[in-house]
């Protein structure tokens, strides 16, 4: 069901207020819908920015269940953030080599050796190290 709803009778922290309280109530609000929200209210215009962040979204979700499976001092567990940095660029190097074995497996057709192992879980894992990196050097890991 689209429902269409004329936002321009609403100053910014009102739309903003209406639209948390839609989704705090909505159950299972489909992926999609929400990625276009985010796709209109920031503005964007390309389709691939659309696809990207449908991309994130799944990203999101492995990194909410990761944090809340390990936490994170599995991240932040050395004394310095330089060490924390550190730790990231090994487990983004580990990806990043998978990445390179997986590749090279499927150009030869021996493909992977794990019959669930995805190059998008490498994406997905890639991309949420880079999340993590981005946190760490800005201080917002906590």
């Amino acid at each position: 069901m689209e429902v269409n709803v004329d936002m321009t009778q609403y100053s910014p922290s009102e739309a903003e207020e209406k639209i948390c309280h839609i989704l705090q109530h909505t159950d299972g609000l489909a992926e999609d819908t929400v990625a276009k929200m985010a796709f209109n209210a920031l503005c964007l215009k390309e389709d691939m920015t659309l696809q990207t962040l449908k991309v994130m979204m799944e990203c999101a979700a492995l990194f909410d269940r990761k944090q809340h499976d390990y936490g994170s001092r599995n991240i932040a567990g050395w004394p310095t953030k330089n060490m924390n940095v550190f730790g990231v660029l090994v487990r983004l190097n580990d990806k990043i080599q998978r990445l390179a074995n997986l590749t090279q497996k499927a150009a030869n057709g021996d493909g992977p050796q794990v019959q669930d192992e995805k190059l998008s879980d490498t994406a997905h894992d890639i991309c949420n190290y880079g999340a993590i990196l981005e946190l760490l050097v800005t201080n917002r890991w906590t």
